[in-house]
């Protein structure tokens, strides 16, 4: 297993499975009641519960507030870790969002060092890359930061979804993120700036499917209102990352599947498999190189 990617896991300390909770001391019961009311008031013993011991990590949100240029190394440390859980320890997260990712204030070492947390979501896949267990049509996410492939399945297939969730649907989650991150990170904001990003992350969560899947198509794919997004002040810069990586996923939808139906038609064979052009265009190889095309435009900017 390639550990030097793994790293960006929680570093666990302790664990237990406990199937009565009120066996537990009475300080350990109540601390815990306070941090979750709506799950441990009342139901002590109708649940299971898992308890976690990892080190203190801090969100995402502390660290990029003093440095929003590591916004990039987020991106690439995220990427490594979701590539090397799919392939290395065959497991999808499927919940990639802006409070699943923290940052670890005791690294030694060069550079700041940042974490992937909360697999209560994540599936387990079989050597073929098939889920265990439940399917991973069983959908999942935030929805603010869900892809937009998979909102628009909700829309259209309810009660039973027909997409599955791939490595290529949490790839775009660090888009949502990404994006996210520049508008609320930063506190002291004009009213009227703040009332725009209110707005705007809105129509990523409110409303129904279809709107939602629409909004975000509307932003990542055209490109429509990308470079009008209402970022601020300290995060402008960055508008750069967002365009590269949102060429990422356009690329696929677009040239990707574009060069695969002229392959398909020179060599009278059938039509490409949109799925499986996806997820060969949205990889972690053309999300380093986009990030790579961000931190070279961003320097020659700064030069200016």
């Amino acid at each position: 297993m390639a550990r030097r990617f793994l790293r960006h896991l929680p570093e666990i300390y302790a664990s237990c499975d406990l199937t009565r909770i009120s066996l537990l001391p009475d300080g350990v019961r109540q601390h815990l009641s306070e941090l979750q009311p709506d799950t441990f008031v009342g139901v002590e013993d109708t649940i299971s519960t898992r308890i976690i011991v990892f080190k203190l990590y801090l969100p995402l949100k502390t660290r990029l507030a003093q440095y929003p240029d590591e916004l990039i190394d987020m991106v690439d440390q995220m990427t490594d870790a979701l590539h090397a859980l799919r392939y290395d320890a065959l497991v999808l997260h499927r919940d990639v969002s802006f409070t699943n990712i923290l940052w670890d204030p005791e690294h030694e070492g060069d550079g700041v060092h940042f974490v992937l947390t909360d697999f209560d979501l994540a599936v387990k896949l079989d050597s073929n890359g098939t889920a265990k267990g439940v399917t991973a049509r069983h959908r999942t996410g935030t929805l603010a930061f869900m892809a937009v492939e998979l909102l628009k399945d909700m829309a259209k297939n309810p009660s039973n979804p027909q997409i599955a969730h791939e490595l290529r649907h949490d790839y775009e989650s660090l888009f949502w993120v990404t994006a996210w991150s520049m508008m609320k990170t930063e506190v002291k904001i004009e009213d009227d700036l703040q009332r725009e990003i209110k707005l705007t992350v809105a129509k990523w969560e409110t409303g129904d499917y279809q709107s939602m899947a629409y909004r975000k198509a509307e932003l990542l794919f055209r490109g429509v209102d990308l470079g009008k997004l209402p970022l601020t002040p300290r995060f402008k810069h960055l508008r750069l990352l967002l365009l590269a990586l949102s060429d990422v996923v356009f690329m696929a939808a677009e040239r990707g599947l574009f060069k695969a139906e002229m392959r398909a038609d020179a060599s009278n064979s059938a039509p490409p498999n949109a799925a499986a052009v996806r997820e060969e265009w949205i990889n972690r190889a053309k999300i380093k190189d986009a990030l790579a095309e961000a931190r070279g435009m961003m320097r020659r900017k700064a030069m200016q």
